[in-house]
């Protein structure tokens, strides 16, 4: 969430990029991650180009 709160905004491929020093992750596991997190409420979705 770190992430998160540095950037603002971020897509899955900016969270999943920052992370990837720390450790390796799949793109669907990011992506789980954040719909889970919009599910809670802590954070927004704002969908962009392909839907």
């Amino acid at each position: 969430m770190a992430v998160l709160w540095e950037r603002g905004e971020a897509t899955v491929v900016v969270v999943r990029e920052a992370l990837e020093p720390e450790r390796e992750l799949a793109h669907t596991t990011v992506s789980t991650l954040l719909t889970r997190l919009e599910r809670r409420g802590v954070v927004t979705r704002r969908k962009e180009g392909r839907q």
